[in-house]
């Protein structure tokens, strides 16, 4: 595959690789695609939860369910980081 970028593109690109961020441009275009593919997967699943909303399906919460929820949710994304780096 061949990619042009515009010019401010390719000198970040070019940048990243000279400071080492990344080992070639390949791997830098490698990057952004899977962030790219990781936002639209984000953004489905956000349109997913809009739309639940929207048929009237949400879940109230509590103050004080509230609270422990969020702490559920951050200890499921960690595990779920720690758990994608010990497989890359």
């Amino acid at each position: 595959m061949h990619l042009t970028l515009p010019p401010d593109l390719q000198q970040f690109v070019d940048s990243s690789v000279a400071a080492g961020t990344y080992p070639d441009q390949s791997a830098v275009v490698t990057a952004a695609v899977q962030l790219l593919k990781r936002e639209e997967e984000f953004r489905r699943a956000v349109q997913v939860g809009v739309d639940q909303l929207d048929r009237g399906e949400g879940i109230e919460y509590r103050e004080d369910e509230l609270g422990r929820f969020m702490a559920d949710l951050v200890r499921e994304a960690e595990e779920r980081r720690n758990s994608l780096r010990a497989t890359s």
